[in-house]
């Protein structure tokens, strides 16, 4: 279990490019959002050459993102955007030369990233939007999501049961695919006793549940105590989402307590999470809700 570290009022944010591309336009639009809510943000000085679907060589990439890790005055480190290659990076991080008090802020690909992190070093991070994102979320849902990152956002979430129970542990998971690529790399921290949270988007029915059911053969969710289904955005049609999410809690997790519909993901509304923060998952007929516990 790990406190979460909430971003401070005129702290300074390192933003990094540890994945995909950022058109420059959509980059200035991000951190004018960022200043509105008092923000100061720094870049590292790598140069940065594109790299087919990579905003730079893995070398520049991972320069970057240390680099903004150790430079003096920066309070957090948020990514521009996700999208593909932070894969690549893990086998040059050195997480525990790495500064501990600041936090790694992103989702998506950022997954591969904040897994490893907590399986090497036990330190969290925040499941939240990346910049490019806040651009793409509504004023009241970017609203939403920077309170929560602030330490002003709500203590429980409401959404859809699947299976009833009661749970409570840390909060573990995130994007499905990337947490499916690291099965057996050592990157992948222990999930027992863990709430895990799952979300994807643009995989089609019968890729979620192949995803599904690897994570249900590899034995890794064998102590899970909770598992909450965020956004699967572009999945196709969402009776069969929701088929395939009932089928795998049927199927994989016998006695868990499930629940789906959870407001973080790809879709309008991304509320952030702590890795590793301590939580409690309450299913009942009708209903679910997952209270966090160190807020």
């Amino acid at each position: 279990m790990t406190k979460p570290l909430f971003l401070k009022p005129q702290a300074c944010l390192g933003i990094v490019f540890p994945a995909s591309p950022m058109p420059g336009d959509r980059l200035e639009e991000s951190l004018g959002l960022l200043a509105g809510y008092g923000f100061r943000v720094a870049r590292s000085a790598v140069e940065r050459h594109e790299v087919h679907f990579l905003a730079g060589s893995d070398a520049e990439r991972l320069q970057d993102l240390t680099n903004a890790f150790r430079m003096p005055g920066v309070s957090a480190v948020m990514a521009s955007r996700g999208g593909h290659g932070c894969l690549r990076l893990l086998p040059g991080l050195d997480w525990n030369s790495l500064p501990k008090e600041k936090p790694l802020v992103g989702f998506s690909d950022l997954t591969a990233l904040h897994l490893s992190r907590l399986s090497r070093t036990g330190l969290g991070g925040w499941h939240a939007p990346v910049a490019s994102g806040l651009a793409r979320l509504g004023p009241q849902a970017r609203d939403e999501s920077m309170a929560d990152l602030m330490g002003r956002g709500k203590k429980k979430w409401a959404f859809q049961p699947v299976e009833a129970g009661l749970a409570r542990g840390p909060l573990v998971g995130g994007n499905l695919t990337l947490l499916n690529a690291l099965l057996g790399t050592g990157h992948l921290p222990s999930l027992d006793g863990a709430i895990l949270m799952l979300e994807d988007v643009g995989e089609r029915g019968y890729r979620l549940d192949r995803h599904l059911s690897v994570l249900g053969l590899s034995g890794r969710l064998a102590g899970l105590a909770g598992c909450v289904f965020g956004d699967f955005s572009d999945c196709g049609d969402q009776e069969l989402v929701d088929w395939i999410i009932g089928s795998f809690a049927s199927r994989c997790l016998p006695g868990v307590p499930v629940a789906r519909g959870a407001p973080f993901g790809h879709g309008r509304r991304n509320l952030p999470w702590w890795y590793g923060e301590d939580a409690e998952l309450e299913v009942w007929h009708g209903a679910a809700e997952l209270r966090f516990l160190e807020r």
